[in-house]
């Protein structure tokens, strides 16, 4: 019987960093179910993309990971959400685990030490 790929939303208004991750995470054995640049995007996605993990930027344009998490949390509560922060975003970091965050990556970040962090993270569905 062939195991189902864990799949991956990825959140983050950097394309490289994105197209570092895609690749990363496919040899990992993830797959990425969506993308997004924003974070007015991220609940629509999260519902029709149906990802066991989401790597969320906290520093996003037009809606900040803060509020996408919330409204992510809100819209599906068991949702696993890996944050992606930048260094001095500690305090900030600590307030999105205990509002529902499953773990954190400080900036910058190893594409393929990620990825094995969310497939970690994915493997907990």
């Amino acid at each position: 019987m062939k195991t189902k790929k864990k799949r991956v939303l990825i959140v983050d208004d950097s394309t490289g960093l994105r197209e570092n991750m895609k690749e990363a995470l496919a040899n990992a054995g993830l797959e990425v179910s969506a993308e997004a640049s924003h974070g007015n995007e991220v609940v629509a996605l999260y519902t029709s993309s149906k990802p066991d993990v989401v790597l969320l930027d906290t520093q996003l344009p037009l809606k900040n990971g803060p509020e996408v998490l919330a409204e992510l949390k809100k819209a599906a509560p068991k949702a696993r959400v890996v944050l992606l922060a930048s260094l001095g975003e500690e305090a900030l970091v600590e307030q999105l685990l205990k509002q529902g965050a499953t773990d954190f990556l400080i900036r910058p970040v190893v594409p393929a030490d990620a990825a094995q962090l969310l497939k970690r993270v994915a493997e907990l569905a």
